[in-house]
């Protein structure tokens, strides 16, 4: 599902280009929705996983704790 959200953000526009700011998209996170824009000035961490794949949820701790070692950097993880 997360790859047909990701290929209905680009659908009606130029590919995106490394080094250049990635078009704004939004996602549905559980209740609430998360748009790209709301983390303009940071560096966003992008992860897509699934509650039925294995190594996803293995990488999670290591996600949360780069999070928490990173966020005074600007540097925010969205998984």
């Amino acid at each position: 599902m997360s790859l047909l959200l990701l290929a209905g953000c680009y659908s009606s526009s130029r590919p995106p280009r490394i080094g250049k700011p990635a078009p704004d998209f939004v996602l549905q996170d559980g209740e609430r929705k998360v748009s790209l824009s709301q983390f303009k000035g940071q560096v966003v961490v992008l992860n897509f996983w699934a509650s039925w794949c294995p190594p996803c949820i293995a990488e999670t701790p290591s996600l949360v704790k780069m999070q928490q070692r990173m966020k005074e950097k600007g540097i925010v993880v969205v998984a």
